[in-house]
Order: structure tokens, then C-alpha cells, then sequence
């Protein structure tokens, strides 16, 4: 996932479900998240185009991915939001279609 401020991203999306309170673990929040920020993604990228030698598949993650659970608490801590409701993997999924994303 890529983390940017800007309306519409992933992180909009998260804030979002934060501020109504449903942001908490998905299916117990044991599975890890790997996000990176915009701007590491960016010079990430300018320095793959940039290397004549590397060919394949890259992987841009922050290093340390962190279990779902824990990830949105963070969120919910900085928003100042106490609350988030946990969701099964039924109730993920129902989100997810309606989001036209894929539950994970």
C-alpha cells in the first residue's frame, strides 16, 4: 500500500473507515501489512529507471511490516479515535466489493 494524503489513496480509504469507528482488526488482524510512503516509492522508482542492471520484478515495502491490527491502531491513536469496531472475513469481503478492491 502506498501512503499518500491525497483523496481517493488507500490511506483516504483507511481514515475514512476510521473515522466511523471501523477501524479496527479484519478476520483478527494477525496478517501483516506492507505499506511504503509516497515520496520512498517515488525516489524508489526514479532509482530502479535509473539502474541499467536490474531487470525483473522489484518489491518497495518499508521494512518492517507491521499485523493489521496493530497498523490500525496507529491510525486510530493519531486520529484521536478510541473506537474500531473489529470486522469478520465475511464482513471484509461485502467492504471490499463495495470498495472494488480485494479483501486479502
Amino acid at each position: 500500500m502506498v501512503m499518500s494524503p491525497d483523496r481517493g489513496g488507500i490511506f483516504d480509504v483507511l481514515l475514512g473507515l476510521t473515522r466511523m469507528g471501523l477501524g479496527g482488526p479484519i478476520a483478527g488482524g494477525k496478517q501483516f501489512v506492507s505499506w511504503i510512503h509516497e515520496h520512498d516509492f517515488a525516489r524508489a522508482v526514479a532509482f530502479l529507471i535509473a539502474r541499467e542492471d536490474m531487470q525483473g520484478p522489484v518489491n518497495l515495502a518499508a521494512p518492517n511490516p507491521i499485523p493489521q491490527r496493530d497498523f490500525m491502531r496507529a491510525l486510530r491513536s493519531a486520529w484521536g479515535q478510541r473506537v474500531g469496531l473489529p470486522a469478520t472475513k465475511w464482513m471484509a469481503e461485502i467492504g471490499a466489493w463495495f470498495l472494488l478492491t480485494l479483501a486479502g
